[in-house]
């Protein structure tokens, strides 16, 4: 039930995408969705565009964190750790605390 709940989701922000290609939080919320259903290369490409198109997306760039850790690229979680500082500190400080390797990663609310 909950996997075909992702799935109308991501259906749904890729219309909104593909009606409003300027829109950054429609493809920061397919970005999301797209990583709750575990298809990872789609949500980091929906999240990257999410950021190119609003550069202080601070939702966008805390769940490309999360999406890095889970695919154990450390590297690039810690790029949007320093990115994300620049913008959101109390955010960056949720990614710090979810990059230790005894805590749980979760998915951060999207919003504005």
């Amino acid at each position: 039930m909950r996997a075909q709940r992702f799935e109308l989701a991501a259906q749904a922000y890729t219309h909104v995408t593909y009606l409003r290609p300027d829109f950054a939080e429609g493809f920061g919320r397919l970005g999301f969705v797209y990583g709750k259903m575990k298809r990872y290369r789609e949500a980091i490409s929906a999240l990257k565009r999410a950021v190119e198109l609003k550069p202080d997306y601070s939702s966008a760039y805390f769940n490309l964190g999360l999406i890095y850790l889970q695919l154990n690229n450390k590297r690039s979680a810690a790029e949007q750790l320093q990115l994300l500082r620049t913008i959101d500190s109390g955010m960056a400080r949720e990614l710090l605390d979810d990059m230790h390797p005894d805590k749980i990663i979760k998915a951060h609310p999207l919003g504005p």
